[in-house]
């Protein structure tokens, strides 16, 4: 199945990097969802996976691979591609807030605890409207003295 939306938070380039508890090394991406793709997604069982936090992302659906699978082998990253298809491999940009995306999925049937349910598997992604990444850029800290005294450079 393939679906489009906006990528948020996408940590699908490079090594995998820590999850939400930083124990376990994943790749991970948010998909925005439109209605359309909303209804298609719960018409599969999904529903429960759809999320909505009542930000920019509105409607979506998180996709996480883990960099080791339950058998102990290593998992392959998430093929990603440009506009061009499956031939056109992505580089190493890092994939901003609000690039649209198609996303290729499977939907796996799992069981957890004794209860059966269904989970979204992320196969590759292609982008199609690229927004670069702008984070990690920070403001820098102001200096201070042995005493704790902010220092506010050579102005006297």
């Amino acid at each position: 199945m393939i679906i489009q939306g906006k990528a948020y938070w996408a940590k699908i380039i490079g090594a995998p990097q820590g999850g939400f508890d930083k124990s376990v090394l994943e790749w991970s991406m948010d998909l925005a969802i439109d209605a359309e793709t909303r209804k298609k997604l719960e018409a599969e069982g999904l529903k429960s996976k759809i999320k909505n936090k009542g930000d920019d992302r509105g409607d979506f659906i998180q996709f996480k691979r883990k960099a080791v699978k339950s058998d102990g082998t290593s998992a392959k990253p998430i093929r990603v591609v440009g506009p061009g298809g499956k031939n056109d491999l992505w580089d190493d940009r890092k994939i901003g807030n609000g690039s649209k995306v198609n996303v290729s999925m499977v939907i796996n049937d799992t069981e957890y605890g004794g209860k059966k349910f269904k989970k979204p598997g992320i196969i590759a992604v292609q982008v199609i409207d690229y927004v670069p990444y702008e984070g990690g850029d920070y403001e820098e800290f102001p200096e201070y003295d042995d005493a704790g005294t902010e220092q506010w450079g050579d102005e006297t």
